[in-house]
């Protein structure tokens, strides 16, 4: 037989069991969790659960008993924690005090999550089809008609119920929102609240978008549909840009992609027979006609680099051109507003610096051209040529020639944002480097 011996009081604790388990006794393993009971017993070849003071929780009546699952809190007034129990064949739901939710009369439970995974908000119990029992009071929430259940949201305001291969919404109260009308592909688009949430659903292979009351907002009738800030939509090859109520862009173009920057601004890019346009999601209109190749987005600079004659320029996000495509490659740079002030470019293989109004302050003859900016202020610009690297202030004067392995600014910079120094290094050997310091000068 086995006994609880506790060390602190040098004495045995409780009765004596056949077996005394730590942990989960169940086919899943060795599982504890902190808060659960702490030990599993066997008497007779029943399972039961003991606490660390020698106290039966659980009599041992069941065949096995596994904790539902991660470290929670089942829905019951005192917050106990639940187990999963079978007897003869058969399994129900208790309590770690033994408390009866759900009788073992069933083929087999298993917990639905809410969006947390912490508190089962039904159990799903099989007997021939599957039924939905409430988690705090085990009362029976529908009838043995359903094939699944998928709770979909993280807020968990409604869940998806399966029967005979389609799909329906389901309500909080366990009502049936819609008809068994969607096939299995549903994406959530979640809201802050249930008022706000909106579910892309389809029909015999076509798009629509419902809202959590299981009201039809965008009927089933697009090839695609799918959420840029607004609707992108497809219909017979072609794509669109729609809101909930209204068609914006008709499904006429070749291509719709999404661009964003990560802020506030977001665009979308119209393509036919090659050429772009740019729409411009925050003001809805379009910012640009059909001149562009090709369009990319920064991370929260307002504007987007665009590619024209296999040349790149720059716009801002009313369409007003900062910069002409005349460049191999361009680089916008911004002050700490995400302002642009300037841009590195690539002409002919070499690299330059254009100022925001497109005035050439370093020629394009570098390999490699970095500015350095403080508190929105160009200080300095690190350069390469194939010699080395070196350092030009923002006048275009050289501080140091392109002689250095390696150029570094200095962490330390004046009020007056003028520089202190770099840190430099150069190669005496092969094998060897030396690091020094210049002043800004």
């Amino acid at each position: 037989d086995s006994q609880l011996f506790d060390p602190i009081k040098s004495n045995f604790v409780g009765p004596t069991f056949e077996n005394i388990k730590y942990g989960d006794y169940s086919d899943r393993g060795d599982l504890f969790y902190e808060g659960f009971p702490d030990y599993f017993i066997e008497r007779k070849g029943k399972i039961g659960c003991l606490d660390s003071n020698g106290n039966c929780l659980i009599d041992c009546l069941y065949d096995k008993i596994e904790h539902i699952g991660k470290q929670i809190r089942s829905r019951v007034d005192d917050f106990q924690y639940s187990y999963r129990v079978e007897k003869n064949g058969l399994v129900g739901i208790i309590t770690e005090k033994g408390f009866q939710i759900i009788p073992c009369r069933y083929e087999k439970i298993i917990p639905l999550w809410d969006g947390s995974g912490y508190c089962p908000m039904d159990y799903i119990v099989k007997k021939g089809r599957l039924a939905l029992f409430e988690a705090k009071t085990g009362k029976q929430r529908t009838g043995f008609v359903y094939d699944d259940f998928k709770v979909l949201t993280y807020y968990s305001y409604n869940i998806w119920v399966e029967k005979d291969g389609k799909y329906a919404l389901m309500s909080p109260e366990r009502e049936v929102l819609t008809g068994f009308l969607f096939s299995k592909s549903i994406q959530v688009l979640e809201g802050c609240d249930k008022d706000t949430t909106r579910y892309i659903v389809s029909i015999k292979g076509q798009y629509g978008l419902i809202d959590a009351n299981g009201k039809m907002l965008i009927e089933c009738q697009y090839d695609e549909l799918d959420y840029l800030g607004l609707f992108r939509i497809k219909l017979n090859g072609k794509y669109g840009i729609r809101t909930e109520t209204t068609i914006i862009i008709p499904p006429e173009n070749d291509s719709i992609d999404y661009l964003s920057n990560d802020d506030n601004e977001s665009f979308v890019i119209v393509g036919n027979n090659g050429k772009l346009s740019i729409f411009n999601v925050t003001l809805h209109r379009f910012i640009t006609s059909s001149d562009y190749q090709d369009a990319k987005c920064y991370r929260f600079i307002n504007g987007i680099s665009v590619r024209k004659d296999d040349m790149w320029g720059f716009i801002n996000q009313f369409g007003e051109v900062c910069l002409h495509c005349i460049y191999q490659e361009i680089e916008p740079h911004t002050n700490k507003n995400w302002e642009c002030i300037g841009y590195s470019v690539k002409k002919e293989g070499k690299w330059g610096y254009v100022n925001a109004f497109e005035e050439p302050l370093i020629p394009c003859k570098f390999e490699l051209i970095r500015p350095y900016e403080n508190e929105g202020l160009i200080i300095a610009y690190i350069v390469r040529l194939e010699k080395g690297y070196g350092a030009v202030n923002p006048k275009c004067h050289f501080i140091t020639d392109c002689i250095y392995d390696y150029i570094g600014f200095a962490p330390y910079i004046h009020q007056d944002n003028k520089l202190y120094g770099y840190h430099v290094c150069g190669s005496l050997t092969s094998n060897q480097e030396e690091y020094g310091f210049i002043d800004s000068n």
